[in-house]
């Protein structure tokens, strides 16, 4: 459907100056495409598939784990953790610990190129003193409950992986999620475990938030630790033994039953339903916003974390700055050892009459804090990210309706968030450029760079300004492409036009050689 918009963006032929913008970014694109082929050696005279790549991973590593400790969530700690390696003497491991769950294997589907940790390789690098076993989930055998029942530490490593979650893989793998809660035969493991051992942490893998009501009151510790990566198995080690204190925070809100999430009206198993809506309409607002619109109590609300140290807030100043709002906060960290806490700061208006959504994250900002230590946060809230769209078919504007704006200061969507006030002036915001055709896919924001409906003249840096055809190599079908592009406004039909005419024309050629072939080696056999 976008086919006709391309093609006029491509000559800048449109009469709207989209076109042009679209242009430039098509040349952008290309650009940066080509560019990282020729880093790579992959543009034809450089290409060579003799020469093994080599590099040293240990840079790689270390940004693997440092991201995988600060994205692993501590949900909750009843006085278990952290457990240093001195105090565990044996530690039980259950569920999937053995297998390291790096996501979706559809068209992201990744394959490390260095170290890879599980979980259990994780625990036995990190207790290298301890007895850690490996237990093969059957808590029946009396020798195995007995080891349980001794353990300083059980550790039960469950969730979700690409067979049941991620993109679609026909005939049967992936797709949506069936239920929220994790599969009921490791809730039924839990369960054991939990009546063995009053040591029990759960490890869930997952990539969106997992109903726990089945469990939550009967284990000591919960982590969610989405996909860590290739080292999940050690940054989770090195949280349980206290090595990192975590710092995570949920980027999804945890409800206590699937239908807490669900706006009334939306199927939790559409494909049940013996009539399928395959374009469903969905309401304004949906998620966490549904649940705070409506007084609905979460297990954990948005953007909740715990931590191995405390913080305390002081209360929230706001103050107006031109197109901004500054909000300040004081941080205290109470606990005895340092932290990353992530201060957080949602907005909502109920003075505005509009449609617009029950409340909004518009800031955030993760901080150091030294044991005993306070420190002032200053977070910038964009006045345009409050505004609401607006639109009837003949305008399109957003509308930052004028009245009485709270704020909300805390370390997550809870109870425990504080609240400032401020009155803000009615402001419309336009953005640049008009509004796109029905069918033109807004595949980036556009920005005003043409004075007039002609493009203007690339920047000199770009990379296809200087670029020079190799010699007596094989011609690369991007760069040709590319070359055109900047030489004569070629629409892809012209170039399918002249591609199919040179094809047609070889295998004429083609052709009449073979006859000329055939009739020299009837000849040949006639004469002899």
């Amino acid at each position: 459907k976008n086919r006709d918009a391309i093609c006029q963006a491509q000559t800048c032929a449109g009469d709207v100056e989209e076109d042009c913008t679209t242009l430039k970014h098509l040349d952008r694109v290309t650009d940066r495409i080509l560019r990282s082929k020729q880093r790579y050696g992959l543009l034809a005279a450089m290409r060579n598939h003799t020469q093994r790549i080599t590099w040293d991973n240990s840079d790689f590593d270390r940004l693997i784990l440092e991201a995988a400790q600060e994205g692993i969530v501590l949900l909750k700690n009843e006085d278990l953790l952290p457990k240093t390696q001195a105090s565990v003497s044996r530690l039980a491991v259950l569920g999937s610990a053995e297998q390291l769950e790096l996501g979706d294997h559809g068209s992201s589907a990744v394959k490390p190129s260095g170290r890879m940790v599980n979980v259990l390789e994780g625990l036995k690098e990190k207790y290298s003193d301890a007895e850690v076993i490996m237990i093969n989930n059957d808590l029946s055998s009396p020798d195995v409950a007995a080891f349980v029942k001794s353990c300083d530490l059980v550790v039960i490593d469950v969730g979700l992986n690409f067979t049941f979650e991620g993109e679609f893989i026909p005939p049967q793998t992936g797709g949506d999620r069936m239920y929220l809660t994790l599969h009921p035969q490791e809730e039924e493991l839990i369960k054991q475990a939990s009546k063995l051992s009053s040591k029990v942490v759960v490890a869930i893998t997952s990539g969106a938030s997992i109903i726990v009501e089945n469990f939550v009151n009967e284990v000591q510790a919960i982590l969610w630790m989405g996909y860590p990566g290739p080292l999940g198995g050690l940054a989770l080690a090195n949280i349980l033994s206290g090595e990192v204190n975590p710092s995570g925070r949920m980027p999804s809100v945890t409800p206590k039953k699937a239908e807490d999430y669900l706006p009334k009206g939306i199927s939790a198993a559409p494909w049940a339903l013996e009539t399928v809506d395959v374009t469903p309409t969905y309401p304004y607002s949906h998620g966490f916003k549904h649940m705070w619109q409506n007084g609905i109590a979460p297990r954990y609300p948005f953007g909740f974390g715990l931590s191995y140290t405390s913080y305390s807030y002081s209360e929230p100043s706001t103050a107006a700055a031109g197109s901004t709002v500054e909000v300040t906060v004081q941080v205290t960290n109470q606990g005895e050892r340092a932290g990353l806490e992530t201060v957080q700061v949602y907005a909502t208006c109920k003075d505005c009459r509009k449609r617009r959504l029950p409340i909004m994250l518009v800031a955030f900002k993760k901080v150091k804090i030294e044991a005993g230590k306070t420190k002032d946060v200053q977070l910038t809230v964009q006045l345009k990210d409050l505004a609401a769209y607006q639109g009837d078919g003949s305008s399109h504007f957003f509308l930052l309706e004028g009245g009485v704006y709270e704020f909300l200061v805390g370390p997550c969507l809870g109870e425990a968030v504080l609240r400032s006030s401020m009155t803000l002036d009615e402001q419309t915001f336009r953005y640049p450029g008009k509004a796109r055709r029905e069918n033109f896919a807004p595949v980036f924001e556009a920005q005003k760079e043409c004075p007039s409906f002609k493009c203007v003249p690339e920047a000199e840096h770009l990379l296809l300004k200087g670029w020079q055809l190799p010699d007596k190599s094989p011609l690369d079908l991007l760069l040709a492409v590319s070359i055109a592009r900047k030489h004569a406004a070629i629409s892809v039909t012209c170039l399918a036009v002249v591609a199919f005419g040179l094809l047609l024309g070889l295998g004429c050629c083609c052709r009449r050689c073979c006859r000329c072939c055939r009739k020299s080696e009837v000849s040949e056999k006639k004469k002899q």
